[in-house]
C-alpha cells in the first residue's frame, strides 16, 4: 500500500513538472515571438501608378535582405498636389515615416516646420560620394534633413532635322539668350504650325533667366522683391515677348491642351528645355532625329539641378529601420533597378559615368558629366512659397497672353514677393 502511494505521489509530482515546463515553454514562446514582430515602416510615394509599381518590386527586395522590418506604401497619385495633403498627414500624427521631397524650397519649408529628421549626425557612409550641390540643396540652417534620390540638369532639346533642313547650325555650348531668341525667330513658322521653342512662363524658370544675367528676384536681407528695378523688367519682357509679340513659343493654353512633349515629338516645335528624364520617352519616338545641348547662358552659366529627395519624419518611432530603408535605396544596386525604368540622372558621379554608356546620343555622355563642374542655380527659398507661387505664375501667363502689360505684372509679383519674405523671416 505505501508502495502504491509512493508511486501515485512520484507520478503527481511528474506531471506537476510536465505541466510547470509546458507553461515556461509557452512563455518563451509567446515572448519570441512578440520579439519576432516586424516593425512596420510606412514609405508615401508619389506620383503615378509605375512609382507605385516600382517602389513594390524595391520593397520586396529590403524585406527578403531585413526580414524584421515589413514596409507599407501610402500612395499620392498626383505629383504637384502632393505637399499640402502629406504635411496635414504629417502635422496630424498619422504614420508616414519616408517621403519624397521635389526641390529645396520642399525641403526648406517642412524643415521649418520641424517635420524632418536631422540626418546631419547620422552614419551616412556614402555622404562623401554624393554631388555636394545636390547636399547642398538638402541644408538648411548648415543641418541635412533629406538624401537625394535623383537629378535632372534642366537640358536644350533640339530636333536636328528642322534645324538642317532651314540650314541653321546646331545649338553649342556658347549659346546665350540673344542668339536663342533669333534662333526661335527663324525657325517659327506659322504656315506650318511650328514654333521655334517651348519656353515656360512660370516664376522659377524666369528666376533662372534673371541669375545667368547676374540678377536676383529678392533681397532677403532686406526682405523685399527686386523685379520693379528697369533692368530686370527688360530682361523679362525680351523672354515674355517670344509669346506674346513673336508668337515663337506656345501659350500656356496650348501646351495645357496639347502637351509640351507631343509638340517635340510630332516636330511642331525646333527645341525643348527638359531634363534627361525625357530620354525614356525619345527612345519611343522612332523616326524623331535629336540631340541635346547646353541650357543658354548669359553673362555666366548657371545650371539648374532639378532634385528629388528621400526624406524622413522628425516623429518616426522608427528611426533605425528608416534610416537602413533610405539607405538601401541609394545602393547601386536599387538605383541601377530603379533607372531601368527611367533615364533620371543618379545623385552619385560615378554610376552617371556609367549609365551614360546606354544613352544612345554621344554628345550626351560629356553633357550630363559637365553639367555639375558648374555653378548651381539657387531657386528663390522661402518657406511655404508654394502658397504665393501659383500666383506669380498666373500673372506670369497673363503677360505671355498679352493679356497683362509687363512692367505691370512685374509690380504686382514684386509686391507677392515681399509678402513672401516678410512673412517668412516672421516664421522663422
Amino acid at each position: 500500500m505505501t508502495n502504491k502511494l509512493n508511486f501515485i505521489k512520484t507520478a503527481f509530482n511528474m506531471i506537476k513538472v510536465m505541466f510547470l515546463a509546458a507553461g515556461v515553454l509557452l512563455l518563451i514562446s509567446c515572448s519570441n515571438k512578440k520579439e519576432a514582430k516586424k516593425k512596420e515602416i510606412v514609405i508615401a510615394v508619389r506620383g503615378g501608378n509605375e512609382h507605385f509599381v516600382q517602389q513594390k518590386r524595391i520593397i520586396e527586395l529590403f524585406e527578403r535582405d531585413n526580414p524584421d522590418i515589413k514596409v507599407t506604401i501610402a500612395q499620392f497619385p498626383a505629383w504637384n498636389n502632393y505637399l499640402g495633403p502629406l504635411i496635414t498627414k504629417l502635422i496630424g500624427n498619422m504614420q508616414i515615416d519616408i517621403f519624397i521631397l521635389s526641390g529645396e524650397n520642399e525641403v526648406l519649408t517642412l524643415s521649418r516646420k520641424g517635420l524632418l529628421l536631422d540626418l546631419s549626425d547620422e552614419n551616412i557612409e556614402f555622404k562623401t560620394e554624393i554631388y555636394p550641390q545636390l547636399l547642398d540643396q538638402a541644408t538648411v540652417d548648415k543641418r541635412l534633413y533629406a538624401l537625394p534620390a535623383w537629378v535632372n540638369p534642366m537640358l536644350l532639346f533640339y530636333n536636328k532635322k528642322i534645324f538642317s533642313e532651314t540650314g541653321i547650325n546646331f545649338p553649342d555650348e556658347n549659346m546665350v539668350f540673344e542668339q536663342l531668341y533669333l534662333l526661335m525667330k527663324k525657325l517659327n513658322n506659322k504656315q506650318l504650325g511650328r514654333y521655334g521653342a517651348i519656353l515656360h512662363p512660370g516664376f522659377f524658370w524666369i528666376d533662372y533667366l534673371l541669375q545667368q544675367h547676374g540678377l536676383f528676384s529678392v533681397d532677403y536681407r532686406l526682405q523685399h522683391g527686386l523685379l520693379n528695378n528697369n533692368e530686370h523688367v527688360q530682361t523679362i519682357r525680351k523672354y515674355i515677348e517670344m509669346f506674346s509679340v513673336h508668337q515663337a513659343s506656345p501659350r500656356t493654353d496650348e501646351l495645357q491642351q496639347n502637351g509640351k512633349n507631343e509638340l517635340f515629338f510630332l516636330d511642331k516645335t525646333a527645341m525643348l528645355f527638359s531634363g534627361p528624364f525625357l530620354f525614356t520617352l525619345l527612345k519611343e519616338q522612332k523616326d524623331l532625329e535629336w540631340d541635346i545641348a547646353f541650357y543658354p547662358r548669359a553673362q555666366k552659366r548657371l545650371v539648374w539641378l532639378s532634385t528629388v529627395f528621400w526624406a524622413i519624419n522628425a516623429k518616426t518611432g522608427y528611426k533605425e529601420e528608416a534610416i537602413r530603408y533610405v539607405k538601401f535605396l541609394e545602393t547601386k544596386k536599387i538605383q541601377s533597378f530603379m533607372y531601368k525604368l527611367s533615364s533620371d540622372m543618379s545623385p552619385f558621379n560615378e554610376r552617371n559615368i556609367e549609365r551614360n554608356k546606354i544613352f544612345a546620343i554621344p554628345r550626351s555622355r560629356n553633357i550630363l558629366i559637365d553639367y555639375f563642374n558648374f555653378e548651381r542655380y539657387c531657386p528663390v527659398r522661402i518657406g511655404d512659397f508654394e502658397s504665393y507661387k501659383q500666383k506669380i505664375d498666373d500673372i506670369f501667363s497673363l503677360m505671355s497672353l498679352n493679356n497683362k502689360n509687363i512692367a505691370e505684372g512685374c509690380q504686382e509679383i514684386n509686391a507677392i514677393l515681399t509678402e513672401a519674405l516678410k512673412k517668412d523671416n516672421e516664421q522663422q
